[in-house]
This record gives C-alpha cells, sequence and structure tokens, in this order.
C-alpha cells in the first residue's frame, strides 16, 4: 500500500492491501537496537558515499532517462 499526502488529501495509491493507514510521518532508528542490544552498525553513509556514487555510475543508471510515470500518476490522483 502506498499512502501519501497531496492537494492536502490523502491518497491511497496503491489499495488499501494491509487496512493500516498512517496519516503521519513515520521514522524509525537504531538509536533502540544501539543502547538496548549494543549493536553499532558496520557502515557509515558518509564514509561510503563515494563508493556508493561509483556503483551508481559505474551501472550506467545515470544516463538513463528518469521515468516519472509514478509521480503523474499520483498528481493525477491529487486532482491536480
Amino acid at each position: 500500500m502506498l499512502i501519501i499526502r497531496g492537494a492536502g488529501r490523502l491518497l491511497n495509491i496503491l489499495g488499501g492491501m494491509c487496512g493500516v493507514h498512517r496519516t503521519v510521518h513515520f521514522f524509525a532508528g537504531a538509536d533502540k537496537a544501539k543502547a538496548v542490544l549494543g549493536w553499532q552498525p558496520q557502515h557509515n553513509f558518509l564514509a561510503d558515499v563515494d563508493a556508493l556514487v561509483a556503483a551508481y555510475k559505474e551501472s550506467g543508471r545515470e544516463q538513463k532517462d528518469i521515468d516519472f510515470s509514478v509521480d503523474d500518476q499520483i498528481i493525477a490522483a491529487a486532482g491536480n
């Protein structure tokens, strides 16, 4: 299910597959896992970003056209 806010309305783009609609932003973090379990991440975005960008470019996706068809569906559903 994909629920988005558009034009001041909640839009159910893909249908109520699970029946739960969240009307607020949802954020998740690893702070509790760190505190309770002593877990530490094995990666750091700032340290990994150069390799991520290089892999993206090597994949050829940088040269491909961007597909905005889902964006167009969302805008159409919002009535704009």
